[in-house]
């Protein structure tokens, strides 16, 4: 079954070369983008002076009585929503596909039928996370209201929605039993590279590849820089440590001043990054979702040592396809001994290359998403929540 596909992005507003060069390369037939941060942020800021002048007492009643989440709310756009109502108005859609919950709910907000939310990411584990890693404040009574609220949300998203799409099993394992017949699991991959990385000539470096502005990521990097590390060093003091990754480092740089160690915002190509790097490490520790970078590490054939939580739903075997180690020690010993051992590096990249190209590549998950949108598309649109 053909599909004609519309898009809609917040973005930087593309040149139309590069409009054009998307629509020519994706087969989607139209793209609208709008601008990113600019109603919306006005949207926020005018939300943030009502509820000042509104004062404490209306912002926690509408903390209670909203069934919307504050990561919903504050993520409201009225340019958005303007935008599905006139492309509602304009022509019909069998299904709308969104990679957000907060997106979702514009669409429904705007009377869209068939609406699929993409929930990559369970806010509502990281926000658990968070209130449980900070300690007694005065907001803290607020953190633990707005965490109980964003599990229930989310919880509840396959009774506000035809159907809710998830990475991994163990997500699925969140919602309700009576709920998860509404709930595919589809998971995230990658491209394969036509063949692995080549081995570097210098077999001395570690990398880390992630978003430099993620919460996770600075985590990870910083425990790595400042416990794991000096222990690799105590070792082999000639081992150097590369981040790699989208954004500005920011406060990472600061950890990271030792001549030994480097940062790379925003690389062109992350190929020659790889290419030099003997050992990829994922020490993360807090967070949500699937680890791309494990497996775009994998398919890039180099060997990864990862802690257990990181690679929690990949179904990825320690000690063949990767090594896991979960305290600042144990993940320098791995380091150290998979530097200095190049017949096992050669051994765990090409067990998880072989694994990444029979579980996570696009080709082969894509080929279950036409009875997706089928399915979804013969599907009854899902019910409504009291006080939306």
């Amino acid at each position: 079954m053909a599909h004609e596909v519309s898009v809609i992005a917040l973005d930087v507003e593309p040149s139309a070369e590069d409009k054009a060069e998307f629509l020519t390369q994706s087969g989607c037939a139209r793209v609208t983008v709008l601008p990113r941060g600019s109603e919306a942020t006005r949207s926020a800021d005018r939300a943030g002076i009502v509820a000042r002048a509104a004062g404490k007492m209306q912002s926690l009643d509408a903390r209670l009585r909203s069934p919307l989440p504050p990561f919903v709310r504050e993520a409201w756009s009225d340019e958005l929503m303007s935008t599905l109502e006139r492309i509602k108005a304009e022509r019909a859609f069998d299904i709308v596909y969104a990679t957000q919950s907060w997106m979702a709910e514009h669409a429904r907000a705007a009377g869209l039928p068939r609406v699929v939310v993409d929930v990559d990411d369970l806010l509502s584990h990281m926000s658990r996370q968070r209130v449980a890693s900070s300690g007694w404040h005065r907001r803290k009574v607020i953190e633990l209201l707005d965490a109980a609220k964003d599990a229930r949300y989310e919880r509840s998203l396959p009774r506000r929605f035809t159907r809710v799409v998830v990475a991994k099993t163990e997500d699925r394992d969140f919602f309700p039993a009576t709920d998860r017949e509404r709930v595919t699991v589809v998971p995230n991959g990658i491209t394969l590279p036509p063949a692995p990385s080549p081995e570097p000539t210098l077999t001395n470096t570690v990398l880390f590849v992630g978003t430099l502005g993620y919460g996770p990521n600075i985590d990870a990097v910083k425990w790595f820089a400042g416990d794991i590390l000096p222990l690799i060093w105590r070792e082999n003091p000639d081992v150097r440590f590369t981040v790699a990754g989208y954004g500005s480092a920011g406060a990472l740089a600061d950890m990271l001043r030792d001549p030994r160690c480097a940062v790379h915002e925003s690389p062109a190509d992350l190929a020659p990054l790889y290419a030099a790097a003997a050992v990829v490490v994922t020490p993360v520790r807090i967070g949500g979702g699937t680890r791309i970078k494990i497996l775009e590490a994998l398919a890039r054939g180099r060997a990864v040592v990862s802690t257990t939580f990181a690679a929690e739903g990949l179904g990825l075997r320690g000690g063949v396809d990767l090594e896991y180690a979960d305290t600042a020690a144990d993940i320098a010993t791995r380091c150290v001994q998979l530097l200095r051992d190049r017949e096992r590096r050669r051994s765990l990249a090409a067990a998880g290359r072989a694994t990444v190209a029979a579980k996570f590549d696009w080709v082969s998950i894509e080929r279950g998403l036409p009875e997706l949108v089928s399915r979804t598309a013969a599907a009854q649109p899902a019910g409504r929540l009291s006080g939306d």
